[in-house]
């Protein structure tokens, strides 16, 4: 499993991004992501990945991009990989 933080400049409305987001999930079958957002602005995101197949780090960040692009948003948004075991 791969954990990825992101921080928004501005408020994301998590159904209007997670069904942009499966658009993505359905095109490019992607593994499985749980989305968790927080109430200042973050996003954690656990990609369920295997250790011998992770998500590309620029890939995902450009899909996430790519969803909140297609949701009208365009914040400024700074996702960081979070190592295994750290805490979000």
């Amino acid at each position: 499993m791969q954990i990825f933080q992101a921080n928004l400049s501005e408020v994301v409305d998590p159904d209007s991004f997670l069904q942009a987001w499966e658009i993505d999930a359905k095109l490019n079958r992607s593994p499985r992501v749980d989305f968790d957002f927080q109430s200042n602005h973050g996003v954690v995101m656990r990609v369920h990945s295997t250790p011998t197949n992770p998500w590309d780090e620029a890939s995902f960040k450009k899909t996430v991009a790519l969803a909140l692009h297609r949701v009208g948003v365009a914040p400024q948004c700074e996702i960081k990989w979070l190592e295994p075991g750290a805490r979000p």
